[in-house]
């Protein structure tokens, strides 16, 4: 059964609520990429962009593409591009967004031509450029409830058919981001997300932390019925 997702997230609501002793972290991420902060050996996007974490993904993704005839791809946020500059998309209208214009700059010098492009584009707030599928990993667990509730309904809105996008499946539940943190596994389809049972699930195989986040997926949904 699908789902159109405008009434799910029209409807969700933080499960808990801002108060005066827990005040909602606000990343910066330019300085996070200046300073190496999410700690990558191999990219400044993190240990999960590397090509290692990224060996079943970049498989599948390519394959789903495919599947389902996409023609314009939206990445967001794409980072150094570390793992994506090997999937084949000689067949796709590629646009990169990412909130880190120095990542911009960079990616557009090395790898950016007619069909590849970056664009500084912030989720929450900016109008996202023309998709058939948006790829979103590893960001909605950077961002408060309040963040991820409003880019879920950025992305619907934008006219896209497709959302793939970083979930945990074995959560239970899922908490806040406050203060002095700067992720947390999520589980999507628990609140305030409350998505419906996605359509597809790519699991990374992440072996970061011990497998601790072996249950880490790429997971499908579609925006506009």
């Amino acid at each position: 059964m699908r789902y159109n997702l405008r009434h799910i997230l029209l409807s969700s609501q933080p499960a808990t609520q801002e108060n005066e002793k827990t005040r909602l972290a606000s990343l910066d991420f330019e300085k996070i990429y200046e300073n190496n902060g999410f700690a990558g050996t191999e990219s400044r996007s993190g240990e999960g962009s590397s090509l290692f974490q990224t060996r079943i993904i970049r498989e599948e993704i390519l394959k789903l593409l495919d599947e389902l005839e996409v023609k314009y791809l939206l990445d967001v946020p794409c980072g150094d591009w570390n793992w994506m500059r090997y999937v084949n998309l000689s067949n796709i209208y590629y646009t990169g967004g990412d909130i880190v214009q120095t990542i911009i700059d960079n990616n557009n010098k090395l790898h950016g031509n007619e069909n590849c492009k970056f664009e500084y584009l912030n989720i929450i707030t900016g109008q996202l450029p023309k998709a058939d599928l948006i790829l979103c990993r590893d960001c909605l667990v950077h961002l408060n409830f309040i963040d991820g509730l409003t880019a879920l309904e950025q992305f619907r809105k934008s006219g896209a058919k497709w959302l793939l996008t970083t979930t945990f499946t074995e959560r239970d539940s899922n908490t806040d981001l406050y203060e002095g943190s700067i992720w947390r596994p999520l589980n999507l389809e628990k609140p305030p997300y409350n998505l419906p049972k996605a359509e597809l699930y790519i699991n990374e195989g992440c072996t970061e932390d011990s497998g601790l986040f072996s249950d880490k997926c790429l997971a499908l949904w579609q925006l506009n019925l």
